[in-house]
């Protein structure tokens, strides 16, 4: 992917992204478990990480579709993406249910 010219969306290269999409996730967790109301952190995360998984999809796009290549780093993080997901909504799901 990365020498393919697919590497960059609004002239903000992939990387960066990731660079700050992660810790700025991290960041926001920390802060809503800190504030102490029970369904924050996933009204917060939840849309954040669903954001995150929509591009993932346009990714996949590139990948699959243009490119012809999957890359294994780029794959590492979409399932990060996808298992913080899960466990949010599960977290989410389980406060609303108390």
């Amino acid at each position: 992917m990365f020498q393919s010219g697919h590497t960059s969306i609004f002239g903000i290269q992939f990387y960066v992204l990731g660079l700050v999409w992660f810790p700025l996730l991290f960041v926001i967790g920390l802060i809503t478990t800190q504030i102490r109301k029970t369904s924050l952190n996933g009204e917060v995360l939840l849309p954040l990480l669903m954001i995150g998984n929509i591009f993932t999809v346009y990714l996949w796009y590139l990948e699959l579709v243009v490119i012809g290549i999957i890359c294994p780093l780029c794959l590492s993080l979409y399932i990060v993406n996808y298992i913080l997901t899960i466990l949010v909504a599960i977290s989410l799901l389980r406060e609303t249910a108390e």
